[in-house]
């Protein structure tokens, strides 16, 4: 019968990748973390909206949101069969 060897027969090396701890420990730096992982992402308010911005250029048709889906062409072409029908 072949040697099966356990997890407790392997030596694992030592993680380098940590960072040593020093002496000091900086308080601002723990707070200035602590702060970021606590406020949200996308601070948000009830009065806030969002403002639509046009980039157009001179004597261009501005684009429609519904001619940017990628199926607006097909539904236009369904519309458009189901009215011949």
């Amino acid at each position: 019968m072949p040697d099966i060897k356990t997890t407790d027969d392997v030596e694992k090396p030592e993680d380098d990748a940590l960072e040593p701890l020093s002496d000091v420990i900086d308080l601002t730096a723990v707070m200035t973390e602590a702060l970021t992982l606590a406020l949200p992402d996308y601070p948000r308010s009830e009065d806030a909206q969002l403002d639509q911005t046009e980039f157009i250029p001179d004597g261009a048709d501005p684009i429609r949101e519904e001619e940017t889906k990628p199926f607006a062409g097909l539904a236009a072409l369904k519309d458009k069969l189901d009215k011949d029908q």
